[in-house]
């Protein structure tokens, strides 16, 4: 007997990119701990609370009851002597099952990343954004070699390296977890302005033609788009635009 389930997406719905208010960081630290496959950091609600707090905790909503399907963040990792910070890793990225294959993993890496470093401003010119990618685990690579990272090759990952646990990806009788480290080409960020800007006034529309799903898509409060207008007249063209 078949389970009727109902559908994640109405045709009316609107899914919404926002960054994650302060008092509302443990529905996205909830939805990435009920939904976590295995292949994602363990990363405490501290955490979460924190990357909140600097406006670094990002999510997707869907509906007017503002259904959670997608979750992101940016991460301290590495800071000076001084406590200055110079890596920030782009994780914590969660899409729900019935989400994905639509284009909200890449188009979330895109606004996160103008947001903190073009709209906020608040990115050091010396601190990279880095990402790790479990061995095995190909779903957001594409999406992040999109978005401007570059592959920087293997590594290998061992607990007390990263504030967060990865002892449940660690194969028996290893002490390191394999995984492929990337690096953002903060050159691309002109691109991905130009991106979001040709989405934006393209329709803004997530589809995916197998599933019959079309989904409009705000992301105003994230990444105003009289912004990307500006920025977009003040570039000019882009060569090579990386496709939305």
């Amino acid at each position: 007997m078949a389970i009727h389930r109902p559908s994640l997406f109405n045709d009316s719905d609107m899914v919404t990119f926002r960054q994650t208010p302060t008092s509302e960081f443990r529905i996205p630290y909830t939805f990435v701990e009920a939904l976590n496959e295995g292949t994602l950091f363990d990363r405490s609600a501290r955490v979460f609370e924190e990357a909140a707090r600097t406006q670094r905790l990002y999510d997707v909503v869907v509906g007017e009851d503002q259904r959670i399907i997608g979750a992101g963040m940016l991460q301290d990792t590495f800071k000076e002597a001084d406590g200055h910070p110079r890596e920030e890793e782009l994780g914590a990225l969660m899409v729900h099952p019935a989400a994905r294959g639509i284009g909200i993993v890449g188009l979330m890496i895109k606004l996160m990343l103008v947001h903190r470093y073009a709209v906020l401003r608040t990115s050091d010119t010396e601190e990279d954004y880095i990402a790790h990618v479990v061995d095995g685990n190909r779903g957001p690579i594409h999406a992040l070699l999109a978005a401007g990272f570059e592959d920087l090759g293997p590594m290998k990952l061992h607990p007390g390296e990263f504030d967060g646990h990865i002892e449940h990806m660690m194969a028996p009788g290893e002490n390191y977890v394999p995984m492929h480290a990337y690096r953002f080409n903060r050159d691309a960020i002109d691109n991905l302005i130009h991106d979001l800007w040709t989405f934006w006034h393209g329709g803004r529309e997530l589809s995916r033609t197998d599933r019959n799903l079309r989904v409009k898509v705000d992301f105003s409060g994230m990444v105003d788009p009289a912004f990307l207008d500006a920025e977009v007249e003040r570039i000019g063209p882009i060569c090579a635009p990386t496709g939305a």
